[in-house]
């Protein structure tokens, strides 16, 4: 199976290669040379991976939890500030529907596990208790990280190449799990 998506990349890259100068213009920089996207987008969801870990200790970054809001991929470039965010907007606008497509499912679902985990996070808005937090924390970042690991394979490699790799649809949602936390913490 390895061969077979190495065969798949391979065609990719000599497609590119060969179809436009915007490749020769993106080698080099932090942005996939297989699929045209950038690993950059995913430190969004990072940040939130961080508050989590460390609202444990320090509970009032709840707070800065809160404001979090979610960005798609071409507004969270625009306002990133980077050197290349126009060339970095450019080849996201030049990747394969497939590999947008399923790294917007990916990135919507952790849009939506981060929403219903603040959610859970306050009742009246307080905090809930430190043992139920520490717990909803946790699931949440182990959900979180697992869904990075799987949007750096599209972003790296290719939806189809994640998918033959993991032996898996990567266009699944699973936002019940965020909500069967929830009713474990509460039952």
């Amino acid at each position: 199976m390895s061969s077979q998506i190495e065969n798949i990349t391979d065609r990719r890259l000599d497609s590119r290669r060969t179809a436009d100068d915007l490749h020769i213009r993106i080698v080099g920089k932090s942005i996939s040379a297989v699929t045209y996207l950038a690993t950059d987008y995913l430190n969004h969801f990072n940040e939130v991976i961080m508050l989590l870990d460390m609202i444990v200790d320090m509970p009032d970054l709840i707070e800065e939890l809160c404001v979090w809001q979610p960005k798609d991929y071409i507004t969270h470039f625009k306002h990133s500030g980077l050197s290349d965010q126009d060339l970095i907007i450019e080849a996201y606008l030049a990747a394969t529907p497939e590999d947008r497509n399923t790294l917007l499912a990916i990135t919507t679902e952790m849009e939506s596990i981060i929403k219903g985990s603040i959610d859970a996070a306050l009742v009246d808005g307080q905090p809930i208790d430190e043992i139920s937090l520490t717990m909803l924390c946790s699931t949440t970042t182990e959900k979180l990280r697992e869904r990075i690991n799987l949007a750096s394979g599209v972003i790296n490699s290719g939806a189809a190449s994640v998918a033959d790799h993991h032996n898996i649809a990567l266009t699944h949602t699973s936002i019940n799990d965020t909500q069967a936390t929830v009713d474990i913490l509460f039952d």
